[in-house]
Protein backbone atom coordinates (compact mmCIF):
# COMPACT_ATOMS: atom_id res chain seq x y z
CA UNK A 1 0.00 0.00 0.00
CA UNK A 2 2.93 2.40 0.86
CA UNK A 3 4.47 2.01 -2.34
CA UNK A 4 0.89 2.12 -4.02
CA UNK A 5 0.29 5.70 -2.41
CA UNK A 6 3.95 6.37 -3.14
CA UNK A 7 3.93 5.91 -6.94
CA UNK A 8 0.24 7.87 -7.06
CA UNK A 9 1.37 10.70 -5.34
CA UNK A 10 5.10 10.95 -7.25
CA UNK A 11 2.57 10.30 -10.55
CA UNK A 12 0.93 13.71 -9.89
CA UNK A 13 3.90 15.32 -9.06
CA UNK A 14 5.48 14.28 -12.40
CA UNK A 15 2.13 15.12 -13.91
CA UNK A 16 2.50 18.57 -12.95
CA UNK A 17 5.58 18.97 -13.95
CA UNK A 18 5.24 17.08 -17.22
CA UNK A 19 1.98 19.83 -18.04
CA UNK A 20 4.33 22.83 -17.39
CA UNK A 21 7.09 21.88 -19.99
CA UNK A 22 6.91 23.31 -23.95
CA UNK A 23 8.26 19.62 -25.04
CA UNK A 24 5.62 16.73 -23.54
CA UNK A 25 2.56 17.51 -25.13
CA UNK A 26 3.90 18.32 -28.43
CA UNK A 27 6.20 15.16 -28.62
CA UNK A 28 2.94 12.98 -27.82
CA UNK A 29 1.26 14.74 -31.14
CA UNK A 30 4.34 13.95 -32.91
CA UNK A 31 4.03 10.46 -32.00
CA UNK A 32 0.75 10.41 -33.43
CA UNK A 33 1.34 11.95 -36.27
CA UNK A 34 3.54 9.55 -37.48
CA UNK A 35 1.28 6.54 -36.40
CA UNK A 36 -1.70 8.23 -38.44
CA UNK A 37 1.13 8.11 -41.40
CA UNK A 38 1.66 4.52 -41.15
CA UNK A 39 -2.05 3.61 -40.58
CA UNK A 40 -3.46 5.57 -44.09
CA UNK A 41 -0.49 4.76 -45.76
CA UNK A 42 -1.63 1.30 -45.09
CA UNK A 43 -4.96 1.69 -46.23
CA UNK A 44 -3.63 3.39 -49.51
CA UNK A 45 -1.19 0.09 -50.24
CA UNK A 46 -3.72 -1.72 -50.03
CA UNK A 47 -4.95 0.42 -53.58
CA UNK A 48 -9.01 -0.46 -53.23
CA UNK A 49 -11.02 1.00 -56.35
CA UNK A 50 -13.96 1.22 -54.86
CA UNK A 51 -16.09 4.32 -55.77
CA UNK A 52 -16.20 5.75 -52.53
CA UNK A 53 -12.25 5.85 -52.70
CA UNK A 54 -12.51 7.59 -55.73
CA UNK A 55 -15.20 10.59 -54.31
CA UNK A 56 -14.61 14.10 -55.28
CA UNK A 57 -13.14 15.65 -51.52
CA UNK A 58 -9.85 12.91 -52.38
CA UNK A 59 -6.86 13.86 -53.92
CA UNK A 60 -6.83 12.60 -57.52
CA UNK A 61 -4.09 14.67 -59.13
CA UNK A 62 -0.68 13.40 -60.43
CA UNK A 63 2.78 12.63 -58.17
CA UNK A 64 4.40 16.00 -58.69
CA UNK A 65 0.84 17.84 -58.01
CA UNK A 66 1.56 15.75 -54.76
CA UNK A 67 4.85 16.28 -53.75
CA UNK A 68 4.03 19.70 -54.38
CA UNK A 69 1.11 20.03 -52.02
CA UNK A 70 3.34 18.57 -49.14
CA UNK A 71 6.47 20.23 -49.84
CA UNK A 72 4.05 23.90 -49.45
CA UNK A 73 2.41 22.53 -46.03
CA UNK A 74 5.35 20.81 -44.55
CA UNK A 75 7.52 24.51 -45.20
CA UNK A 76 4.91 27.09 -43.81
CA UNK A 77 4.46 24.62 -41.15
CA UNK A 78 7.78 25.01 -39.55
CA UNK A 79 7.67 28.10 -40.72
CA UNK A 80 4.91 28.92 -38.70
CA UNK A 81 5.57 26.48 -35.82
CA UNK A 82 9.01 29.01 -35.12
CA UNK A 83 7.12 32.19 -35.04
CA UNK A 84 4.59 30.65 -32.61
CA UNK A 85 7.37 29.70 -30.30
CA UNK A 86 8.89 32.85 -30.57
CA UNK A 87 5.60 34.55 -29.73
CA UNK A 88 5.10 32.43 -26.80
CA UNK A 89 8.53 33.27 -25.52
CA UNK A 90 7.84 36.71 -25.84
CA UNK A 91 5.34 36.66 -23.79
CA UNK A 92 7.28 34.27 -20.99
CA UNK A 93 9.62 37.45 -21.56
CA UNK A 94 6.47 39.76 -20.62
CA UNK A 95 4.35 37.43 -17.84
CA UNK A 96 7.81 37.36 -16.14
CA UNK A 97 8.77 41.29 -15.88
CA UNK A 98 5.04 42.25 -15.32
CA UNK A 99 3.72 39.26 -13.09
CA UNK A 100 6.44 38.15 -12.07
CA UNK A 101 8.79 35.52 -12.23
CA UNK A 102 6.96 32.74 -10.39
CA UNK A 103 3.75 32.95 -13.18
CA UNK A 104 5.80 31.37 -15.70
CA UNK A 105 4.83 28.01 -14.38
CA UNK A 106 0.80 29.23 -15.33
CA UNK A 107 1.44 30.45 -18.80
CA UNK A 108 3.67 27.13 -19.30
CA UNK A 109 1.35 24.56 -18.27
CA UNK A 110 -1.65 26.61 -20.32
CA UNK A 111 -2.63 23.56 -22.64
CA UNK A 112 -3.61 25.17 -25.47
CA UNK A 113 -0.13 26.61 -26.07
CA UNK A 114 1.50 23.37 -25.76
CA UNK A 115 -1.78 21.70 -28.54
CA UNK A 116 -1.02 24.67 -31.08
CA UNK A 117 2.71 24.58 -30.97
CA UNK A 118 2.66 20.11 -31.38
CA UNK A 119 -0.03 20.64 -34.05
CA UNK A 120 2.28 22.49 -36.27
CA UNK A 121 5.01 20.85 -35.91
CA UNK A 122 2.82 17.13 -35.72
CA UNK A 123 1.74 18.48 -38.69
CA UNK A 124 5.28 18.98 -40.18
CA UNK A 125 6.23 15.63 -39.63
CA UNK A 126 3.13 14.07 -41.19
CA UNK A 127 3.36 15.63 -44.60
CA UNK A 128 7.66 14.83 -44.19
CA UNK A 129 6.76 11.04 -43.95
CA UNK A 130 4.03 10.88 -46.68
CA UNK A 131 5.88 12.61 -49.18
CA UNK A 132 9.18 9.93 -48.60
CA UNK A 133 6.36 7.58 -49.88
CA UNK A 134 5.52 8.91 -53.12
CA UNK A 135 7.02 6.60 -56.03
CA UNK A 136 7.16 8.10 -59.43
CA UNK A 137 8.97 4.85 -60.48
CA UNK A 138 6.25 3.96 -63.71
CA UNK A 139 6.40 0.07 -62.58
CA UNK A 140 5.24 1.00 -59.09
CA UNK A 141 4.28 4.27 -59.07
CA UNK A 142 2.01 5.07 -55.88
CA UNK A 143 0.64 8.14 -55.36
CA UNK A 144 -1.14 7.72 -51.20
CA UNK A 145 -3.91 9.20 -52.53
CA UNK A 146 -6.19 8.87 -49.06
CA UNK A 147 -2.94 10.22 -46.67
CA UNK A 148 -2.63 13.50 -48.80
CA UNK A 149 -6.17 13.99 -48.84
CA UNK A 150 -5.28 13.87 -44.68
CA UNK A 151 -2.32 15.95 -45.08
CA UNK A 152 -4.87 18.81 -46.53
CA UNK A 153 -7.08 18.80 -44.42
CA UNK A 154 -4.02 18.62 -41.02
CA UNK A 155 -2.94 22.03 -42.95
CA UNK A 156 -6.42 23.38 -43.16
CA UNK A 157 -6.88 22.78 -39.43
CA UNK A 158 -3.46 24.03 -38.50
CA UNK A 159 -4.83 27.45 -40.04
CA UNK A 160 -7.80 27.54 -37.54
CA UNK A 161 -5.42 26.52 -34.58
CA UNK A 162 -3.42 29.72 -36.04
CA UNK A 163 -6.73 31.86 -35.12
CA UNK A 164 -7.02 30.12 -32.17
CA UNK A 165 -3.26 30.89 -31.04
CA UNK A 166 -4.03 34.71 -31.92
CA UNK A 167 -7.06 34.95 -29.84
CA UNK A 168 -6.10 32.96 -26.83
CA UNK A 169 -2.65 34.11 -26.51
CA UNK A 170 -3.62 37.99 -26.56
CA UNK A 171 -6.20 36.95 -24.10
CA UNK A 172 -3.86 35.34 -21.66
CA UNK A 173 -1.92 37.82 -21.06
CA UNK A 174 -5.05 40.21 -19.78
CA UNK A 175 -4.02 40.41 -16.16
CA UNK A 176 -7.56 39.72 -15.01
CA UNK A 177 -7.60 36.35 -17.13
CA UNK A 178 -4.41 35.82 -15.13
CA UNK A 179 -5.79 36.30 -11.97
CA UNK A 180 -8.36 34.23 -12.69
CA UNK A 181 -6.56 31.43 -13.70
CA UNK A 182 -4.51 31.66 -10.72
CA UNK A 183 -7.68 31.26 -8.61
CA UNK A 184 -8.64 28.15 -10.54
CA UNK A 185 -5.55 26.17 -9.75
CA UNK A 186 -6.09 27.50 -6.00
CA UNK A 187 -9.93 26.16 -5.75
CA UNK A 188 -8.55 22.80 -7.63
CA UNK A 189 -6.09 22.55 -4.20
CA UNK A 190 -8.59 23.60 -1.58
CA UNK A 191 -11.40 20.97 -3.20
CA UNK A 192 -8.62 18.10 -3.63
CA UNK A 193 -7.01 18.31 -0.15
CA UNK A 194 -9.94 19.90 2.71
CA UNK A 195 -13.00 17.52 1.64
CA UNK A 196 -16.14 20.21 2.63
CA UNK A 197 -17.17 16.98 4.90
CA UNK A 198 -14.13 16.43 6.65
CA UNK A 199 -14.46 15.55 10.54
CA UNK A 200 -13.04 17.55 13.55
CA UNK A 201 -9.72 16.25 15.01
CA UNK A 202 -10.70 13.99 18.23
CA UNK A 203 -7.83 15.45 20.28
CA UNK A 204 -6.99 18.99 20.69
CA UNK A 205 -3.79 20.19 19.30
CA UNK A 206 -2.47 21.10 22.59
CA UNK A 207 -2.84 17.20 23.88
CA UNK A 208 -1.52 16.51 20.36
CA UNK A 209 1.73 18.68 21.64
CA UNK A 210 1.96 17.39 25.02
CA UNK A 211 1.90 13.50 23.57
CA UNK A 212 4.96 14.24 22.16
CA UNK A 213 7.32 16.15 24.97
CA UNK A 214 9.42 13.12 25.39
CA UNK A 215 10.41 9.68 23.90
CA UNK A 216 10.32 10.38 20.38
CA UNK A 217 12.69 10.05 17.88
CA UNK A 218 13.57 12.58 15.12
CA UNK A 219 13.74 11.09 11.72
CA UNK A 220 16.50 13.69 9.88
CA UNK A 221 15.77 14.81 6.13
CA UNK A 222 17.90 13.25 3.42
CA UNK A 223 17.95 16.09 1.12
CA UNK A 224 17.34 19.63 0.73
CA UNK A 225 14.89 21.87 -0.99
CA UNK A 226 11.02 22.30 -1.07
CA UNK A 227 8.32 19.61 -0.08
CA UNK A 228 6.09 19.40 -3.01
CA UNK A 229 3.92 16.68 -1.48
CA UNK A 230 3.36 14.38 1.12
CA UNK A 231 2.22 10.09 0.89
CA UNK A 232 -0.24 10.29 3.63
CA UNK A 233 -1.29 6.97 3.04
CA UNK A 234 2.65 5.93 3.28
CA UNK A 235 3.15 7.07 6.27
CA UNK A 236 -0.27 5.90 8.18
CA UNK A 237 0.60 2.34 6.49
CA UNK A 238 4.11 2.54 8.17
CA UNK A 239 2.37 4.04 11.71
CA UNK A 240 0.14 0.93 11.96
CA UNK A 241 2.13 -1.22 10.66
CA UNK A 242 5.23 -0.58 13.46
CA UNK A 243 2.84 0.91 15.97
CA UNK A 244 4.18 4.35 16.25
CA UNK A 245 2.56 7.43 16.18
CA UNK A 246 4.22 10.29 13.87
CA UNK A 247 4.22 13.89 14.16
CA UNK A 248 4.91 15.59 10.54
CA UNK A 249 7.05 18.61 11.11
CA UNK A 250 6.09 20.21 7.77
CA UNK A 251 4.08 20.75 5.23
CA UNK A 252 3.93 21.39 1.37
CA UNK A 253 5.64 24.42 0.43
CA UNK A 254 8.66 24.45 3.24
CA UNK A 255 11.99 24.78 2.65
CA UNK A 256 14.00 21.77 4.28
CA UNK A 257 17.07 21.63 4.89
CA UNK A 258 19.53 18.29 4.68
CA UNK A 259 19.42 17.13 8.25
CA UNK A 260 16.95 19.24 9.79
CA UNK A 261 14.09 17.00 11.95
CA UNK A 262 11.68 15.77 9.26
CA UNK A 263 9.02 14.12 11.71
CA UNK A 264 8.72 13.19 14.98
CA UNK A 265 8.34 9.26 16.01
CA UNK A 266 7.27 7.84 18.93
CA UNK A 267 8.14 5.47 20.76
CA UNK A 268 11.94 5.93 19.60
CA UNK A 269 13.01 2.24 20.26
CA UNK A 270 11.54 1.15 17.52
CA UNK A 271 12.62 3.76 14.34
CA UNK A 272 15.90 2.01 12.87
CA UNK A 273 17.97 3.39 10.02
CA UNK A 274 15.69 1.54 7.27
CA UNK A 275 12.74 2.60 8.61
CA UNK A 276 14.08 6.39 8.84
CA UNK A 277 14.77 5.59 5.23
CA UNK A 278 11.26 4.23 4.06
CA UNK A 279 9.79 7.28 5.85
CA UNK A 280 12.09 9.94 3.85
CA UNK A 281 10.31 8.15 0.26
CA UNK A 282 7.39 9.19 1.23
CA UNK A 283 8.11 13.11 1.27
CA UNK A 284 8.77 14.82 -2.36
CA UNK A 285 11.49 17.04 -2.05
CA UNK A 286 12.32 19.43 -5.01
CA UNK A 287 13.80 22.77 -6.55
CA UNK A 288 10.94 24.68 -6.11
CA UNK A 289 7.16 24.77 -4.84
CA UNK A 290 4.14 23.49 -6.66
CA UNK A 291 0.47 23.65 -6.43
CA UNK A 292 0.26 19.86 -5.64
CA UNK A 293 -0.72 19.84 -2.02
CA UNK A 294 0.26 23.90 -1.22
CA UNK A 295 -2.58 25.96 -0.91
CA UNK A 296 -0.06 29.10 0.26
CA UNK A 297 1.61 28.96 -3.42
CA UNK A 298 -1.02 30.41 -5.76
CA UNK A 299 -2.39 32.76 -3.20
CA UNK A 300 1.29 34.10 -3.04
CA UNK A 301 1.39 34.13 -7.08
CA UNK A 302 -1.63 36.01 -6.75
CA UNK A 303 -0.24 38.91 -3.68
CA UNK A 304 2.68 39.09 -6.36
CA UNK A 305 0.59 40.19 -9.33
CA UNK A 306 -1.15 42.65 -6.61
CA UNK A 307 1.62 43.87 -5.30
CA UNK A 308 3.32 44.63 -8.50
CA UNK A 309 0.54 46.74 -9.80
CA UNK A 310 0.71 48.52 -6.53
CA UNK A 311 4.51 49.22 -7.47
CA UNK A 312 4.87 53.26 -8.07
CA UNK A 313 6.89 51.91 -12.15
CA UNK A 314 3.60 50.32 -12.91
CA UNK A 315 0.35 52.49 -10.58
CA UNK A 316 -2.49 50.10 -11.41
CA UNK A 317 -4.77 49.74 -8.88
CA UNK A 318 -7.72 47.84 -10.70
CA UNK A 319 -5.49 44.81 -11.41
CA UNK A 320 -4.76 44.78 -7.22
CA UNK A 321 -8.87 44.78 -6.91
CA UNK A 322 -9.04 42.10 -9.01
CA UNK A 323 -6.65 39.74 -6.95
CA UNK A 324 -7.84 41.32 -3.60
CA UNK A 325 -11.37 40.11 -5.15
CA UNK A 326 -10.35 36.56 -5.46
CA UNK A 327 -8.19 36.42 -2.90
CA UNK A 328 -11.32 36.95 -0.65
CA UNK A 329 -13.32 34.07 -3.01
CA UNK A 330 -10.75 31.82 -2.58
CA UNK A 331 -10.73 32.03 1.51
CA UNK A 332 -14.36 31.81 2.14
CA UNK A 333 -14.16 28.22 0.28
CA UNK A 334 -11.41 27.72 2.73
CA UNK A 335 -13.93 28.40 5.71
CA UNK A 336 -16.14 25.79 4.22
CA UNK A 337 -13.58 23.20 4.34
CA UNK A 338 -11.29 24.40 7.01
CA UNK A 339 -12.41 21.72 9.61
CA UNK A 340 -10.70 18.81 8.32
CA UNK A 341 -8.75 16.88 10.58
CA UNK A 342 -4.97 17.30 10.97
CA UNK A 343 -4.57 13.64 12.69
CA UNK A 344 -4.93 10.66 11.05
CA UNK A 345 -6.45 7.38 12.78
CA UNK A 346 -6.16 3.59 12.75
CA UNK A 347 -9.25 1.34 12.12
CA UNK A 348 -9.16 1.23 15.88
CA UNK A 349 -9.60 5.11 16.23
CA UNK A 350 -5.65 5.38 17.76
CA UNK A 351 -3.97 7.91 16.51
CA UNK A 352 -1.27 7.42 14.38
CA UNK A 353 -0.46 10.58 11.72
CA UNK A 354 -0.22 14.22 13.10
CA UNK A 355 -0.48 16.65 9.91
CA UNK A 356 0.56 20.33 10.01
CA UNK A 357 -2.72 21.76 8.47
CA UNK A 358 -3.21 25.46 6.73
CA UNK A 359 -4.96 27.42 9.05
CA UNK A 360 -7.10 30.26 8.04
CA UNK A 361 -5.15 32.79 10.53
CA UNK A 362 -2.06 32.13 8.42
CA UNK A 363 -3.97 32.09 5.09
CA UNK A 364 -5.32 35.38 5.74
CA UNK A 365 -1.41 36.77 6.69
CA UNK A 366 -0.91 35.14 3.45
CA UNK A 367 -2.96 36.68 1.27
CA UNK A 368 -3.30 40.55 2.97
CA UNK A 369 -0.10 41.30 4.54
CA UNK A 370 1.66 42.26 1.81
CA UNK A 371 -0.77 44.42 -0.32
CA UNK A 372 -2.03 45.93 2.41
CA UNK A 373 1.36 46.89 3.68
CA UNK A 374 1.45 48.34 -0.23
CA UNK A 375 -1.74 49.75 -0.08
CA UNK A 376 -1.74 52.25 2.61
CA UNK A 377 -1.52 55.54 0.14
CA UNK A 378 -4.46 54.08 -2.09
CA UNK A 379 -7.56 54.69 -0.93
CA UNK A 380 -9.91 52.11 -3.77
CA UNK A 381 -7.69 49.19 -2.44
CA UNK A 382 -7.91 50.06 0.94
CA UNK A 383 -11.36 50.24 0.54
CA UNK A 384 -11.50 46.96 -1.40
CA UNK A 385 -9.62 45.44 1.14
CA UNK A 386 -11.86 45.99 3.73
CA UNK A 387 -14.60 45.09 1.62
CA UNK A 388 -13.51 41.79 1.40
CA UNK A 389 -12.94 41.29 4.57
CA UNK A 390 -16.37 42.54 5.29
CA UNK A 391 -17.60 39.26 2.93
CA UNK A 392 -15.23 37.13 4.78
CA UNK A 393 -16.33 37.93 8.01
CA UNK A 394 -20.14 36.79 7.42
CA UNK A 395 -18.43 33.57 6.93
CA UNK A 396 -16.04 32.65 9.93
CA UNK A 397 -17.08 30.94 12.97
CA UNK A 398 -14.46 29.54 15.49
CA UNK A 399 -13.04 32.77 17.79
CA UNK A 400 -9.34 32.39 16.49
CA UNK A 401 -10.81 33.22 12.39
CA UNK A 402 -12.61 36.03 13.93
CA UNK A 403 -9.89 37.57 15.75
CA UNK A 404 -7.99 37.26 12.39
CA UNK A 405 -10.14 38.81 10.38
CA UNK A 406 -10.52 41.70 13.54
CA UNK A 407 -6.74 42.47 13.40
CA UNK A 408 -6.43 42.37 9.66
CA UNK A 409 -8.93 44.81 9.79
CA UNK A 410 -7.86 47.02 12.11
CA UNK A 411 -4.26 47.20 11.03
CA UNK A 412 -6.08 47.96 7.36
CA UNK A 413 -7.53 50.98 8.97
CA UNK A 414 -4.51 52.02 11.24
CA UNK A 415 -2.47 51.99 7.51
CA UNK A 416 -5.37 54.18 5.77
CA UNK A 417 -4.86 56.65 9.20
CA UNK A 418 -1.64 56.70 8.83
CA UNK A 419 -1.77 57.04 4.26
CA UNK A 420 -4.57 58.47 3.10
CA UNK A 421 -4.16 62.76 3.37
CA UNK A 422 -7.70 63.46 1.79
CA UNK A 423 -10.74 63.55 4.96
CA UNK A 424 -13.59 62.30 2.46
CA UNK A 425 -11.10 59.10 1.48
CA UNK A 426 -10.96 58.78 5.45
CA UNK A 427 -14.39 58.80 5.74
CA UNK A 428 -15.00 56.12 3.20
CA UNK A 429 -12.81 53.84 4.66
CA UNK A 430 -14.27 54.53 7.77
CA UNK A 431 -17.57 53.17 6.25
CA UNK A 432 -15.96 50.33 5.05
CA UNK A 433 -14.34 49.37 8.18
CA UNK A 434 -17.48 49.96 10.69
CA UNK A 435 -19.15 47.53 8.21
CA UNK A 436 -16.93 44.64 8.92
CA UNK A 437 -17.03 45.43 12.51
CA UNK A 438 -20.65 45.20 12.60
CA UNK A 439 -20.04 41.71 10.56
CA UNK A 440 -17.89 40.57 12.98
CA UNK A 441 -19.84 42.11 15.95
CA UNK A 442 -22.76 39.67 14.84
CA UNK A 443 -20.73 36.45 14.82
CA UNK A 444 -19.60 37.00 18.61
CA UNK A 445 -20.99 34.76 21.07
CA UNK A 446 -23.20 36.48 23.98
Amino acid sequence: MQNTGSSAIRLSVLWHWLRSSFWFVPSVMLVAAGVLSYITIEVDRLDLKDDHFTAWWLYSGSIDGAREILSTISSSMITVAGVVFSITIVVLSLASSQFGPRLIWNFMHDIGNQVVLGMFVSTYIYCLLILGTIDSNVENQFIPHISITVGILLGLTSLGVLIYFIHHISSSIHANSVAAAVWRDLEMTIHKHLPQNATRSRQSAADLDEDFSAGVCPVPAHKSGYLEATNLEGLLKIAIERNLVLKIEYRAGHFIVKGNCLLLAKPAERVDAFLADEMNRAFIIGPQRTPEQDIEFSIHQLVEIAVRALSPGVNDPFTAMTCIDWLGAALCDFLTRENTSRCLFDAGGRLRVIVPQFTFPRLMDAAFNNIRQHARTDASVTIRLLESLAAIAGRVRKAEDIASVTRHAHMVKRGSDEGLYEQNDRKDVETRFRRVMEAIESKRVP
